[in-house]
């Protein structure tokens, strides 16, 4: 079951790519190169900048002038400050996962957005030929009643009300066709193919188990892990560090040429009894409260799941009542055509129950387009 789980969630990404319009994919790809840029900035900031001068004077005294050039380097780089210097690589690859992660996890949602939008595409045109049956009955119930109204069988307001029922249903149509524009609207910002064309693969459902074990709340355990390494880093700040001091330097004053170097190295240490425990503190508060913080979305993102599972199952009930209501029309169309074939049944009257017997039909696909749907929400809170 893991096995086949894990198939269809690469299914679904590695035709992502595909899916998405090369816009998009541009901008992914741009957002992967700044995270890496990102990184190695971090990183080599540890190491620090070689300073070079260069300087020119010229200096007036009894009226002799003298021009002086000199020139030189200093270099001063931390090369222990209890354990910083690796923390912060740490940190600044623990960044890089992360930021790494919010764009996969950004990326994946568009590709399941573009399949939830097909589907969406898929349900409402099934809407559209469930409603095209209704109104066809709906004509064909106007059309009796007209005549019956003209030999004065019924009176104004039946057939009043026969043409309102006939506006309803076109109403309805042109509705959902408005909102079928905006579903497009929004497929084609995000995707350059047909529709029609994308394929949608059977979606499993997952287990909860594997639903917390790869959603994206996972993300914020490396945001925890880097405060929890803030605290070392914080404490880091008041212990004693070692730096190594290089300073080159040569002076030309025209009749003599001087030269001077020096290598120390030097131990330090900031002492600030006011700050030290505050800062050490606060950075625990926000380590605290990152916790908490997950720990509460793991509540939600169980309850998430949860509330899906009992959709789901609606929707699968739906559809068994959808399907046994079709089945005793099959009995009732049959009843109606042999009805027709003697002569006591109209064409209308088999016209009419056919087509109620095909919305039961429409309803039931529909109601299966309704649980991929929220299938596929399941799977947006993933972050692989």
């Amino acid at each position: 079951m893991i096995r086949v789980f894990f198939l269809i969630i690469s299914f679904l990404y590695l035709n992502g790519d595909n899916l998405l319009s090369k816009k998009y994919n541009n901008i992914f790809k741009a957002r992967k190169q700044q995270v890496d840029s990102s990184k190695d900035k971090s990183i080599y900031s540890v190491i620090r900048p070689i300073k070079v001068y260069i300087r020119n004077s010229s200096n007036t005294q009894d009226e002799l002038t003298s021009d002086i050039a000199s020139y030189g380097l200093s270099f001063n780089q931390d090369i222990f400050k209890s354990g910083n210097i690796w923390r912060g690589i740490d940190i600044a690859k623990i960044n890089h996962k992360s930021a790494y992660l919010d764009i996969e996890t950004n990326k994946r949602n568009l590709i399941y957005n573009v399949y939830s939008l097909v589907l969406e595409l898929r349900k409402i045109n099934l809407d559209i030929l469930k409603q095209e049956k209704l109104l066809e009955n709906s004509k064909i119930t106007k059309n009796l009643k007209q005549e019956k109204y003209l030999k004065g069988i019924i009176d104004i307001s039946e057939l009043d009300n026969a043409l309102i029922s006939a506006n309803n249903v076109e109403n309805r149509i042109n509705d959902l066709k408005l909102n079928k524009e905006n579903i497009l609207s929004k497929f084609h910002n995000l995707s350059d193919k047909d529709y029609k064309s994308i394929k949608i693969p059977h979606l499993a459902l997952p287990l909860l188990e594997d639903f917390i074990k790869n959603n994206n709340i996972h993300n914020a355990k490396n945001k925890i892990s880097i405060l929890n390494k803030n605290i070392s880093v914080t404490k880091a700040k008041y212990l004693p560090k070692i730096s190594l001091n290089v300073q080159y330097g040569n002076i030309d004053n025209g009749k003599k040429e001087s030269s001077s170097h020096s290598i120390s190295l030097e131990a330090s240490t900031n002492v600030d009894i006011f700050s030290t425990f505050i800062d050490i503190e606060q950075s625990k508060i926000n380590a605290l409260l990152q916790k908490l913080q997950y720990n509460q979305s793991k509540k939600e993102e169980e309850n998430f799941y949860n509330k899906s599972i009992r959709q789901i199952k609606i929707y699968d009930k739906k559809i068994k009542l959808s399907k046994q209501s079709s089945n005793k029309y099959n009995t009732l169309v049959k009843k109606i055509q042999d009805l027709h074939k003697n002569g006591i049944r109209t064409k209308e009257d088999v016209i009419v129950i056919l087509n109620t017997k095909k919305t039961k039909d429409i309803e039931s696909d529909i109601f299966k387009l309704k649980k991929q749907i929220s299938i596929i929400e399941i799977y947006k809170h993933f972050y692989l």
